[in-house]
């Protein structure tokens, strides 16, 4: 793989009317001067980001779920709203091979009781924006920010791994999930150890030795090895990828607060939330909160339907139709052949 490195955040945004949130993944921001509006634009592209194509889905890169949460909390933090209230992940953002793909997080107004609506959307980039052939926007995910709450004290004296918990085998998980079709970089290998201390699950995640982080809050390959955790605890039956042909993907978030900027090494304790949900507490090496999730929803999906959505092209020129042809059984007689399809 290239090697992992940030793009530099530079360019004078100031000349051309525009603010710089000063992250890898967004290149400029605009506060609208009607409706309280303020608008993060971004270009994702394989070239200028090579560490995405280390998550891959069926042969196809894909932006991973965590990044959308990333990518709402610092627009969120930019207009003065660190707190992730829910986010709901709708469809899948492709990275083209060649190319690249066109960003918009928009932040709104605030409603009567004082939360913002977020949005985010993309586009190819190319084409004649004139032209009735322009490629629409397409939208992955919408949420709700709030101020951010008060930053959680950390635990005095918490032992880790906690006393009495159970070591659990991690060697193979990823192994795994490329058989269904889910195909990780090194980057996104970052589930290290594991214990089971009661109900919940205990794990250490990290980063590549010399991973460039700056400018993220949180790292979306560093998130995204917390949530393989949840693969540990799946039900009795199912393998720890989540079943037979199957993925826990996440879907929804809720109550996601970013305390501090994570580094290359954290910790993180899953619990169970309902079904197909955990929350998350992720720490330090030094057990200083770092971040939380009041709730993730992890949806069983079968490879089949991710692949459904990814070839899904809404610009295609062409689509399969059918047309209805009445069936009759008059003229059915000796020698007729017959063929049952489906």
């Amino acid at each position: 793989f290239p090697p992992r490195r940030s793009p530099e955040l530079s360019g004078n945004f100031g000349s051309a009317g525009l603010d710089s949130p000063g992250h890898p993944l967004l290149g400029a921001a605009i506060t609208l001067a009607e409706g309280d509006t303020t608008v993060f634009t971004g270009r994702l592209c394989l070239q200028t980001q090579p560490w995405l194509a280390e998550h891959s889905v069926l042969d196809t890169v894909l932006l991973p779920g965590t990044a959308f949460v990333e990518l709402a909390l610092r627009a969120g933090q930019q207009a003065g709203y660190g707190h992730l209230s829910e986010l709901t992940l709708q469809t899948p953002l492709v990275i083209p091979s060649h190319g690249a793909v066109r960003l918009q997080v928009s932040v709104g107004a605030a409603d009567d009781a004082g939360s913002r609506p977020v949005t985010i959307h993309s586009r190819p980039e190319g084409g004649d924006p004139q032209a009735s052939g322009e490629h629409p926007w397409a939208c992955h995910a919408v949420g709700v920010l709030d101020p951010a709450p008060q930053r959680p004290a950390a635990p005095a004296g918490e032992a880790w791994p906690p006393p009495g918990s159970t070591p659990l085998e991690v060697d193979g998980l990823y192994g795994r999930l490329t058989d269904l079709g889910l195909d990780y970089g090194p980057l996104f290998q970052g589930l290290r150890t594991a214990w089971q201390a009661g109900q919940d699950i205990c794990a250490e995640i990290a980063l590549p030795d010399g991973t460039d982080t700056t400018g993220y809050g949180l790292h979306p390959a560093l998130l995204d090895a917390a949530l393989r955790a949840a693969a540990l605890a799946a039900p009795a039956g199912t393998d720890q990828a989540g079943g037979s042909g199957q993925v826990r993907l996440p879907f929804t978030w809720a109550d996601v607060t970013l305390h501090a900027a994570g580094g290359n090494a954290l910790r993180v304790r899953l619990s169970a939330a309902g079904q197909d949900a955990v929350t998350l507490a992720i720490a330090d090496e030094d057990g200083t909160p770092v971040a939380s999730v009041g709730s993730v929803t992890l949806r069983p999906t079968d490879t089949s339907q991710l692949a459904s959505a990814v070839t899904r092209r809404p610009d295609a020129l062409y689509e399969l139709g059918w047309t209805p042809i009445p069936v009759s059984t008059e003229g059915a007689g000796p020698g007729s052949r017959w063929a049952i399809t489906g």
